[in-house]
């Protein structure tokens, strides 16, 4: 497992972004709603786009840690993926900013969906 969350990771490019929320592959989770297209071009790292809005968390520094959390999240679970694939994770008002709250969210929304084995 890496230590540090990997460029290639990281799902920055706006066509991309745009066709990962069109793919209608999603799943929801308390206050968050995760969007997720399988890739098929043949890339061995999933990626991953957090989306705050300012409205829903006005705090710059809570919004900046809730991505933080969230890419450590997917971090140590990217192993478990079954399939690689691209992820936009909407982020909507959240009380608690705890990494175990987070994870125990996200594990059963992804074990939902069928995207964690």
């Amino acid at each position: 497992m890496q230590k540090n969350y990997p460029k290639l990771g990281k799902l920055a490019k706006q066509p991309d972004i745009r066709a990962v929320a069109r793919a209608r592959r999603r799943c929801q989770a308390g206050s968050f709603v995760v969007n997720w297209r399988t890739r098929e071009d043949g890339q061995t790292a999933s990626r991953l786009c957090v989306v705050i809005r300012k409205k829903s968390i006005p705090s710059a520094v809570r919004r900046n840690r809730m991505k933080r959390l969230v890419r450590e999240f997917f971090r140590q679970n990217q192993n478990q993926f079954a399939k690689k694939a691209d992820f936009l994770v909407h982020v909507n008002r959240f009380e608690s900013i705890q990494y175990k709250d987070i994870a125990e969210i996200l594990t059963k929304a992804l074990a939902k969906a069928g995207v964690l084995q």
